[in-house]
């Protein structure tokens, strides 16, 4: 359950923002760390209950993402036979650039229950945000992906009451910030709630569930970096959400935490 943004920004970077919903007995998810992938300097938030995480940035200026899907009528899922779905950024967190592609289509949907998988390559000519979807409706064992290709801006969303429950969150993100992208029209549509429709807010609380957290990457070409070592190659700012007394109290933001990748880390690949 959750909603995706990407934008433009300056020289050809890319700005994600990722509204985490979960169910409200879920842990809080860990606040971005720095570890290395193979060769990469990777940042990420952890998901301390199913392990893995559902946005990373890394030195190059890659972002992987996950998020759940929610087909209609639901697949019949054998849950303690699954993998989490965290762990599919983990899987391709050392993947170069240019093989991204293809290992999107390389997932084995079988492992999982349905997902979106996000790998987003800023560039000098703008970001390319490709995208796996994978649903269930194919039973074979090895059965893939589907991977398709986006300029930005796009928006996805989801919900564990079916996917449709959030549809209107898609023709909103149209009105509020593909008209005009900015960084304000962003952070205001991932803040977004209609009153009475919890359920189907990007700002999202029902009963069971919630929104948890905002977790923004902004991510720059390699090319643009490197000239010195205040160069910032990625940064992320992971917001926790604090619920109300009740599914209809006020939520409000808790402590901020910002970790960053600077350029001269691309410097260092493989060292």
């Amino acid at each position: 359950m959750c909603t995706l943004s990407f934008i433009s920004i300056r020289g050809g970077g890319v700005r994600l923002v990722h509204s985490r919903d979960e169910q409200r007995t879920r842990s809080a998810g860990h606040p971005p760390s720095v570890k290395a992938a193979g060769g990469y300097r990777l940042v990420a938030p952890r998901d301390p209950d199913a392990g893995g995480t559902w946005v990373a940035g890394r030195d190059d200026g890659v972002i992987l993402a996950v998020m759940n899907r929610n087909p209609e009528p639901p697949p019949v899922l054998d849950r303690g036979s699954l993998l989490s779905r965290g762990l599919i950024v983990e899987s391709l967190s050392e993947t170069e650039p240019d093989a991204l592609p293809d290992a999107l289509r390389s997932i084995r949907g079988s492992r999982y229950a349905p997902f979106r998988a996000f790998a987003v390559v800023p560039g000098r000519e703008g970001p390319v945000v490709w995208a796996a979807e994978w649903d269930r409706s194919d039973p074979t064992p090895d059965a893939r992906p589907r991977v398709t290709r986006h300029a930005t801006p796009v928006c996805w969303a989801s919900s564990g009451l079916g996917d449709s429950v959030v549809a209107d969150r898609l023709p909103l993100f149209d009105e509020m910030v593909a008209a005009a992208p900015s960084q304000e029209s962003q952070d205001a549509y991932h803040r977004h709630a209609w009153s009475g429709r919890g359920e189907a807010s990007v700002w999202m609380s029902r009963k069971d569930a919630r929104t948890v957290s905002i977790t923004t990457v902004e991510a720059f070409p390699p090319e643009l970096s490197g000239r010195d070592e205040d160069d910032i190659a990625v940064r992320m700012v992971h917001l926790p959400v604090h619920a109300g007394e009740s599914p209809d109290a006020p939520m409000t933001g808790g402590e901020v935490s910002i970790e960053t990748l600077k350029a001269r880390n691309l410097a260092s690949r493989g060292g």
